[in-house]
């Protein structure tokens, strides 16, 4: 295919001289992964400028179609979106064109059946450290007299882990924070520079009205307010929900659920992480349900179960809808892709709506997190300012979001690596695992009183079958993860 290019574009332009062409292949022939085609592409360019040949580049992508469907692309230079044969061919800028939902594209190359086992296996992990942390809050919360004082993630981990957990608690969750608010910008200022719904914003400037304006908006809200403006918001996104999977419904093909690549399915477990954050509200459930088990265990599983169910039926519809072919197209969002699918005009406003209101809320969450747990360091050194705290807390991630601007995905594995992984999957059996080690050493040296007593029994009714095994298989997969992708970081 290189030899028929250049003498293609040599008999189009009446070249008299020749050429020398040496090529060297490092991708497999014959093997569907556009090698040929992207050759024919680079003889064609590059004969072009070897020749100094006075030719458009409208001219150079109809030879290439005279060559090969997908040989325009590859002269077109540019991450587009390809129609027709392959000569209809638009760009596709993903600097300033981000991920509607991070799930279709997490879960995409691996498929509906691997990516699904993938979300139920993550469920069930993030569940039992969910119960760790509920044994060691219990404990501490019984220590307490229940008392609600001080019963937080960062002070059962610095109480069973020391110093050295607590930097570790610390240092983990300020990187997670930070990542999911720079996702959030991301998202939020690609949906306010589209120009469908605000006119003549650049990215950089949306980045500053989105986290600015939503900063400020928090940073003078009470409570009631916030919590409002929350509730409302996520009302938002369960209609959004429902008129896209009812618009979606009807594009779902079963040959599209079935198609399963297992070999990627671990690249899905960092995204897949941040979908199951619930942890942080752990200490008020057991507080607020005054140590009662059975229903600790209950809103456990049933408050994770119900957005479970809400990620599956997303996935199924977005991947149902889509072939492999779509999902395989390099820099495009699979969501994208779908509303291009439906044929009612509320498709892209629903998806707009969905997206702009969970990006908004989750902002505003993390906003609140992470603005807290600095005023709590900065009153440790007395250093008591709010507008120093939502300085610390805004001024970062939005200076990254706008430097670097292609990280969305990037963030999102980052905070579910380094962030929730390493918090609520690597840290919780080394709380329980110390807890009962002092709890043993505890109980060898006194005389346990009846309510004591009592009170053990009440522990131990939520603490994971299995005893230190348990503990030692959740610690040996959280450091498998996290192990994994600091290796592929590294060597790439």
């Amino acid at each position: 295919i290189v030899l028929k290019a250049a003498n293609l574009i040599k008999e189009y332009c009446s070249v008299e001289e020749g050429v020398r062409i040496e090529l060297n292949k490092n991708i497999p022939d014959q093997k569907g992964l556009g090698g040929g085609s992207s050759d024919a592409a680079s003889t064609l360019i590059g004969l072009k400028r070897f020749w100094g040949l006075d030719i458009s580049k409208k001219e150079l992508l109809d030879l290439a179609l005279q060559l090969g469907s997908d040989v325009p692309f590859f002269v077109f230079g540019k991450t587009a979106w390809a129609e027709g044969r392959g000569e209809i061919l638009k760009e596709f800028d993903y600097k300033e064109r981000f991920f509607l939902l991070a799930l279709p594209e997490i879960t995409g190359p691996s498929g509906f059946l691997p990516s699904s086992e993938v979300l139920v296996a993550m469920w069930m992990y993030f569940v039992a450290t969910g119960f760790c942390l509920a044994e060691v809050n219990l404990a501490t919360l019984c220590a307490l007299g229940s008392s609600k004082d001080g019963v937080s993630l960062f002070s059962v981990t610095r109480s069973t882990l020391g110093n050295g957990g607590a930097l570790v608690f610390s240092a983990a969750y300020v990187f997670m924070h930070e990542c999911l608010t720079i996702a959030c910008c991301l998202k939020g200022a690609e949906i306010l520079s589209s120009g469908k719904y605000v006119a003549d914003v650049g990215f950089d400037e949306a980045v500053l009205v989105f986290g600015g304006a939503i900063g400020l908006f928090v940073a003078l809200s009470n409570e009631k307010v916030l919590d409002f403006t929350n509730r409302l918001l996520v009302l938002f996104i369960v209609s959004a929900l429902i008129g896209l999977v009812s618009l979606c419904v009807g594009e779902v093909d079963a040959a599209n659920l079935e198609r399963s690549d297992f070999s990627v399915v671990g690249n899905t477990i960092p995204g897949v992480a941040v979908a199951f954050v619930y942890q942080s509200v752990l200490p008020s459930v057991v507080s607020s349900l005054e140590g009662d088990v059975p229903k600790i265990k209950k809103a456990t599983i049933l408050g994770t179960a119900v957005p479970l169910a809400m990620f599956l039926l997303w996935n199924a519809v977005v991947l149902g809808a889509l072939s492999g072919e779509d999902l395989m197209t390099s820099g495009v969002n699979p969501v994208d892709l779908l509303a291009s699918k439906i044929e009612s005009g509320y498709g892209t406003v629903l998806i707009d709506a969905f997206s702009f209101s969970a990006v908004a809320t989750s902002f505003i969450g993390f906003t609140i997190g992470l603005k807290s747990f600095i005023a709590d360091g900065l009153r440790s050194v007395d250093v008591k300012s709010e507008p120093i705290s939502y300085a610390l807390t805004l001024i970062p991630p939005l200076t990254f979001a706008i430097t670097y601007p292609d990280v969305f995905i990037s963030a999102i594995d980052n905070a579910g690596t380094f962030g929730v992984i390493v918090i609520f999957g690597l840290l919780p059996p080394l709380m329980v695992y110390s807890y009962r080690k002092s709890a043993k050493e505890f109980e060898s040296k006194i005389t346990m009183s009846t309510e004591m007593t009592r009170q053990k029994a009440l522990i131990d009714s939520i603490a994971l079958p299995g005893g230190d095994w348990t503990l030692f298989a959740i610690f040996a997969f959280s450091a498998c993860v996290i192990l994994q992708e600091l290796f592929e970081r590294v060597g790439g």
